[in-house]
């Protein structure tokens, strides 16, 4: 690695050196010369490739402008100044990064999704997974033709604003947790306290989630646990939405476990 000084008195840098100043491979060096994109100043004794100042300030653009996104190609015009309106290319390329950034939230929607229906599900069965989201795609003008058949616009409203698998929602957390606990305790008796206090949970995150409209909740429960109306809503295990009825049930007829009478 070295640094020498030309007849005209410039500093000239081996590659070995700008590689290390730069932190840039000498690999990558070789190549940006091979495309054109930076030749070197001048070729010594052996093929040695030396690089001048200003090859040095072109390497620093040409970093600045690949954390900027751009293509080698691109950069490659620019630097050439083929390409006139610096503004008019900055303004593509956040077009660009915004299109990206949206991509990106849909594919994290969609792994945070699939990891929340494992949690809900309480395994990791692919193929139920895979089933789950065909079924939505395929279901969605029946869905909107329920919606439409079913809900007021001010019911739909509220429905809009329902937590949805994939958000990243406190809500859906809240939903996962109780699930859970409801499957350690799924053999519990509708007396129980442990019961008790899981409908009681459950009665919190449903009037939470339907703004204190019970009415809306009752006919969401009927149209879809009870008639199998498909609404677009996740459907729980049987013995899951079983266990609540029948917590619900007990509670209505006879008062919370521990309730004075």
């Amino acid at each position: 690695m070295k640094i020498i000084i030309n007849g005209g008195g410039c500093f000239m840098y081996s590659i070995g050196k700008l590689s290390k100043l730069s932190n840039v491979t000498i690999r990558t060096l070789r190549y940006y010369d091979e495309i054109g994109l930076l030749p070197p100043t001048s070729i010594g004794e052996g093929g040695r490739r030396y690089y001048d100042n200003d090859a040095v300030l072109k390497l620093h653009n040409i970093i600045f402008l690949k954390e900027l996104g751009f293509e080698l190609e691109t950069i490659h015009e620019i630097l050439a100044d083929q390409i006139k309106s610096a503004k008019d290319l900055l303004q593509i390329r956040l077009e660009i990064i915004q299109a990206e950034e949206k991509q990106l939230q849909k594919s994290k929607e969609k792994i945070q999704a699939i990891i929340q229906l494992m949690e809900l599900n309480g395994d990791d069965d692919w193929q139920g997974i895979f089933n789950t989201f065909t079924d939505v795609k395929s279901d969605k003008q029946k869905i909107i033709a329920n919606w439409n058949k079913y809900f007021t616009e001010e019911e739909q409203e509220i429905l809009n604003q329902l937590p949805r698998i994939g958000e990243d929602h406190e809500e859906v957390e809240k939903w996962t947790a109780l699930i859970n606990d409801i499957r350690l305790h799924i053999h519990k008796e509708p007396s129980s306290s442990e019961a008790q206090s899981l409908a009681k949970r459950w009665m919190g995150l449903v009037d939470n989630m339907f703004k204190g409209d019970q009415k809306l909740s009752q006919k969401v429960w009927h149209l879809n646990w009870e008639k199998k109306e498909n609404l677009g809503v996740y459907e729980y295990d049987p013995e899951i939405t079983d266990f609540i009825r029948r917590a619900y049930e007990y509670y209505f007829t006879h008062g919370q476990v521990g309730e004075s009478r």
